[in-house]
């Protein structure tokens, strides 16, 4: 499974659930969303980490 599927499957779980929510339990349904977005950011840091060890960077000659 991608990541992208991984993401997706979490979000229409997050949607499903708040559908299903009753009435009175606002607050912990903040906080499960809020724990799927902490999710996906940590998922975003990870894949940007991968990236950027990733890159070859050149050495810029400086202009003096």
């Amino acid at each position: 499974m991608t990541r992208y599927e991984e993401n997706k499957m979490i979000v229409n779980e997050m949607i499903k659930i708040s559908k299903e929510n009753p009435v009175g339990r606002y607050e912990e349904m903040v906080t499960f969303q809020l724990g799927v977005i902490a999710t996906m950011l940590t998922d975003i840091s990870k894949s940007l980490a991968i990236f950027a060890d990733k890159i070859e960077v050149e050495p810029q000659e400086s202009e003096d």
